[in-house]
C-alpha cells in the first residue's frame, strides 16, 4: 500500500522532467493547476460518496492519495526551479528557507487535519481535509504567482541585473 506513494512521486517527477524541456517553470505550473483542481474536486466527490462507507474502507484513501502524490511529484521539481532560479548565488540559503517554509506548512496542515479527524473520524473527513488543502494551494498560487505577467521581473531585479 505504501508503495503507491513512491510510484506516484516517480510518475509525477518523470512528467515534470519530460515537460520541463518544453515550457518555462511558471508556465508549466499554470497549466498543472487544472489537474490539481480536478484532484480536489475528485476528493469532494469521494467525500460525498463516502457518507455510507465504513471506516475500514481503506481502498478509497489510496484512490484519493495516489493522484495527490503524483501531482506533488510533478510540482516539487518545478517549485525548486522557481525558487532557486532568481537566487543562484544563494542557492543553499534559498533551498534552506524553502525547506523551512514547506516543513512549517506541512506541520500546520497536519495539525489542522489531526484536529478535524479527532472530531469526526470518518473517511469523509480525510477527503474533505485533502480537498480543502488543495483548494488553499490553488488560492495561494493564483494570488502570488499565477496572475503575474509572463516574463515580468520585478523592477529591483531588472535594475540589479543592469548594474551588475
Amino acid at each position: 500500500v505504501m508503495g503507491t506513494i513512491s510510484v506516484g512521486v516517480f510518475v509525477g517527477s518523470s512528467m515534470s522532467v519530460f515537460l520541463g524541456g518544453c515550457l518555462a517553470p511558471l508556465s508549466l505550473m499554470r497549466r498543472a493547476m487544472l489537474p490539481f483542481l480536478l484532484i480536489a474536486g475528485f476528493n469532494v466527490v469521494l467525500a460525498c460518496w463516502a457518507g455510507g462507507a465504513s471506516n475500514a474502507a481503506w481502498w478509497s484513501v489510496i484512490a484519493a492519495a495516489f493522484p495527490y502524490t503524483m501531482a506533488m511529484g510533478f510540482f516539487c521539481p518545478i517549485c525548486q526551479a522557481l525558487y532557486l532560479g532568481p537566487f543562484q548565488d544563494l542557492a543553499g540559503t534559498a533551498a534552506g528557507i524553502a525547506a523551512l517554509v514547506q516543513t512549517l506548512a506541512m506541520t500546520l496542515g497536519s495539525a489542522i487535519a489531526s484536529q478535524v479527524w479527532q472530531r469526526a473520524p470518518h473517511p469523509r473527513t480525510f477527503f474533505l481535509v485533502l480537498a480543502g488543502g488543495m483548494l488553499v494551494v490553488q488560492l495561494w498560487f493564483w494570488a502570488l504567482l499565477g496572475l503575474r505577467k509572463r516574463g515580468g521581473r520585478r523592477r529591483g531585479a531588472k535594475a540589479a541585473a543592469a548594474a551588475g
